[in-house]
This record gives C-alpha cells, structure tokens and sequence, in this order.
C-alpha cells in the first residue's frame, strides 16, 4: 500500500461526494454519466493506492460502465432506469473483480461464484470501519507512549 489508510479514506471521501453531488434526489440527471466517468478514475486511483498497475483489458468493463451512465441520462422511462442502475451495479462489481483479482482463467461458475462472494462477503465487513478506527486511536496512544 502507498501511503496507508489515510489514502484510502481519502478516495472514500471523494466517492461520497462524487455519489451525493450526481445521483442524490437524481438517479438519472445529467450528472449520472459524470458519476460513472468518476466511479472509473476512483477505481483507477485505488489501483496506485494498492501498487497495482491497470490492466489493458479493463476498457472492455469501464466502455459499458460509461455507456449506462449515458444511456440512463437519456432516458425518462422509470423501469428502465433502474435496470440501468442494477446493470451499473453488476458492471461496477464485475471491474472491480477484474482490477483485483486474476480473472483470465476464470469460467463462468467460477466468476458467478466470485460476485456472490464479493456482494455476501462484503456483508461480513460492514463493522469493519469501527474496528479500523478503534485501532488507529490505539496506535495512535502507543506513539504518544513511545514518544514520552
């Protein structure tokens, strides 16, 4: 990891910000294809974060990510819409699988299988942030310790 938790809640921060400002009270407006070409350069500045470098086929999953944000923007039909949503949320899933893991050799079941555990595991987690924090407060008295 390049420089730590820090930059880590740093891109959450601007993917909270980037969420709210395109798609609060706005599921479909203009700024839904700005909040897919964000959700892209997020995923990529995550990659510097963890020294993993982009691969060449990822243009095969960010090309659709930035056609759904488009495509839903123009659009008014509400059904479509939120299939456009769950489509993004696959797509989103599915590159975030490709940038982390070694996918090249995976068959179908193998990948199904990989979202299920991405989507379930990821349940598991959803304390985590509480963990983590309680943890930099610990490290943090221990440096005061050390320093006295």
């Amino acid at each position: 990891m390049k420089s730590g938790w820090k930059s880590l809640a740093g891109l959450s921060m601007l993917f909270a910000v980037l969420y709210t400002f395109c798609l609060y009270e706005n599921a479909s407006g203009i700024t839904m294809p700005l909040f897919a070409f964000g959700f892209v350069l997020l995923c990529r500045k995550s990659l510097v974060v963890f020294g993993k470098s982009v691969k060449k086929s990822s243009i095969y999953y960010e090309a659709p990510i930035l056609g759904i944000g488009i495509v839903t923007f123009l659009t008014a039909d509400s059904r479509i819409i939120v299939m456009n949503h769950l489509f993004f949320l696959l797509a989103a899933i599915s590159y975030l699988l490709h940038l982390y893991k070694e996918d090249e050799k995976w068959e179908i079941p193998h990948f199904v299988l990989q979202l299920f555990e991405l989507v379930f595991g990821s349940i598991g987690k959803v304390f985590a942030p509480f963990s983590d924090f309680n943890k930099i407060l610990q490290d943090k008295d221990e440096m005061k310790e050390k320093k006295i």
